[in-house]
């Protein structure tokens, strides 16, 4: 058994992939191995994917699971859980790169932490590798801004946080059989920080920030103006806060925080010039209300996985689908 899984995505960006590799080969921590799931690459870049992998056999330990189709972060990351070999597991996006003290800093801070349950180390900008991007976090679903970076004075000190950014998330197969898997009705964004909420809320498990080590993120470019980013975004929130609150957040939220961020969605629509927005936020709304109700009474949401999955296949093409007509961005 190995000490550390780091599960990697790829979809069709092998190319952010080699120093991203590069970065792990050259750590000073050596017991980890790597599940790289790739999430539904057209057969081109898979085969490219291949060749790439070729070159690191002798220096790393690489398991490659294939997906027919695009899980989304969620359930790609589900796939490889499973087969994780590690007492700790690691999430890492393929566009970051790492320090050479990445695993063995983090491992020796988890190990001496009382009641873990997730760590996020400091995250800061592939291209301005001093700018911070990520480093803590505190949570408050009735202010505006919800998810709030911790003051800047914390920034050099390991302390307790809200949630760890997926993109290098760590946390150990102990948790995860208790809390289970990342929920894949988000498919992408606010799964991370649910899963951060759940293991603290019902396990008494504490969050924390690491600035121990450095994660450099490139953030791919190929999600900056695909509409199922602020499809997510917005259906979303709603259902982390369905999921892990009371009735009278839940109730605040919806008078305060939600109409400030749906008036947002809409300024921003405008600013942009992305009108075909207009169709995509009443939807949004509408499913998330749904969803967020039949998971706070813990109801299966199989039916609404599937339809949500063809939706988003749509706008993952930048096209929205509007009773019968069909709009291209």
């Amino acid at each position: 058994m190995v000490i550390l899984s780091i599960i990697i995505l790829n979809f069709n960006d092998q190319h952010y992939l080699p120093e991203c590799l590069d970065s792990l080969k050259n750590q000073t921590f050596k017991d980890f191995e790597i599940i790289l799931v790739d999430n539904g690459s057209n057969l081109k870049d898979y085969s490219e994917l291949k060749s790439i992998l070729e070159q690191y056999k002798k220096d790393l330990t690489i398991i490659l699971i294939r997906s027919k189709n695009n899980l989304f972060f969620a359930g790609g990351n589900n796939k490889g859980i499973k087969l994780a070999n590690g007492e700790y597991i690691c999430l890492l996006n393929n566009d970051t790169t790492v320090n050479q003290d990445f695993i063995e800093n983090s491992v020796k801070f988890m190990t001496n932490l009382d009641r873990f349950g997730f760590m996020g180390p400091r995250i800061n900008f592939y291209d301005d590798k001093n700018k911070p991007r990520f480093w803590g976090s505190k949570i408050t679903p009735l202010s505006l801004d919800f998810i709030k970076p911790l003051n800047n004075i914390y920034q050099t000190k390991a302390r307790e946080s809200g949630h760890a950014a997926g993109a290098a998330l760590f946390t150990t197969k102990e948790i995860i059989t208790k809390i289970g898997i990342l929920d894949e009705i988000y498919f992408m964004y606010y799964e991370e920080v649910d899963w951060c909420t759940r293991a603290r809320k019902k396990y008494n498990v504490k969050n924390y920030y690491f600035p121990g080590t450095v994660v450099y993120h490139k953030e791919l470019l190929s999600t900056k103006e695909k509409y199922y980013k602020y499809y997510l975004h917005l259906r979303n929130i709603q259902i982390f806060v369905w999921r892990n609150y009371r009735f009278f957040v839940i109730l605040s939220f919806y008078f305060i925080h939600y109409p400030y961020h749906i008036l947002k969605s809409y300024i921003a629509a405008i600013l942009r010039r992305r009108f075909n927005r207009f169709l995509i936020i009443p939807r949004a709304i509408i499913m998330g209300f749904i969803i967020g109700t039949r998971r706070k009474f813990n109801r299966v949401c199989k039916k609404q996985i599937l339809k949500e999955y063809r939706y988003l296949k749509k706008l993952e093409k930048n096209r929205i689908i509007f009773c019968k007509f069909e709009f291209k961005g």
